[in-house]
């Protein structure tokens, strides 16, 4: 199925799009669960990033800078 599509489709390149609905053919899903697994991929994914964020010092992307010209 995969390579018919991507055969039909020279102008773009496969995506997740792609992936979920070869996923969802394979396995005989609903039709809206690739869009389940992509929101709880999301999810999982934000989650992890926060935790990642959490484990980190507290504005560390803050710029430090003393002004050093004339003063007014």
């Amino acid at each position: 199925m995969a390579d018919k599509v991507i055969g039909a489709q020279q102008q773009t390149f496969p995506n997740i799009d792609l992936a979920l609905a070869q996923l969802g053919v394979m396995f005989e899903m609903a039709p809206d669960a690739g869009e389940a697994i992509f929101a709880i991929a999301r999810i999982v994914g934000w989650i992890a990033h926060a935790m990642e964020e959490y484990a980190e010092p507290g504005l560390r992307f803050r710029a430090l800078g003393v002004y050093m010209g004339d003063r007014p």
